[in-house]
């Protein structure tokens, strides 16, 4: 990467206008660090440049904007470890599919084997929630109200077209009912209730979802 920043020809088009770097793993398998170094070489020869992550599954960007991200160095590959030792009392599948996304395949299926209890929170039956002790359906795309993130933090409502099929809910009925046989009132009673959750803590969405 230093080479090529190096070339007169590539210089010249980087100094010609505005630089947008799409940064990304081609497979999970591969280090980040390679990216974040080629990153790193591009942002310290142009410090104006901009940077559009490609993520592998939709709405990742919307979900990292309301907090959904890894805490205190806790990220998937610890939570699995940890509970491959029998460290982890409930593991709740989010959606995730450990088994097709983590790189470390032996450490995904001896995390799912050494997880007391698991539950899965998805819409389709994938090789993780069908080892889980409980799977409770989400609703998809179609079946349900609320927003969706693209790549370029872009959010766009989504309306319900089709009614859901069997006891399949949205994700948030499922996370406020959770909270709730746990003991913790979320306050939340409609997607309204969400919404005006959502634009209280992230900044610049008041005004696309009023």
């Amino acid at each position: 990467m230093e080479g090529l920043l190096a070339d007169p020809e590539v210089a010249a088009q980087l100094a010609s206008g505005p630089v947008v770097v799409v940064a990304g793993r081609p497979n999970l398998a591969e280090s980040a660090g390679n990216v974040m170094s080629a990153l790193d070489a591009v942002l310290a020869s142009v410090p104006s440049a901009t940077v559009l992550p490609v993520l592998r599954r939709g709405n990742v960007r919307g979900a990292l904007a309301l907090g959904l991200a890894p805490r205190g160095g806790v990220d998937a590959a610890r939570i699995l470890a940890e509970a491959a030792l029998g460290r982890v009392e409930c593991l709740v599948l989010l959606g995730a599919d450990p088994l097709a996304d983590v790189p470390d395949a032996d450490l995904a299926r001896r995390g799912l084997a050494g997880a007391r209890y698991v539950v899965a929170v998805d819409t389709f039956l994938t090789s993780s929630s069908s080892r889980a002790d409980v799977v409770l359906p989400a609703a998809g795309w179609a079946e349900k109200d609320g927003t969706t993130t693209n790549l370029e933090g872009r959010v766009t409502g989504v309306s319900r077209r089709v009614v859901a099929r069997g006891t399949s809910r949205p994700d948030w009925m499922i996370a406020a009912e959770l909270l709730s046989l746990l003991g913790h009132d979320s306050g939340i009673t409609s997607l309204d209730d969400v919404r005006a959750l959502m634009t209280a803590s992230v900044t610049g969405w008041a005004g696309i979802l009023s």
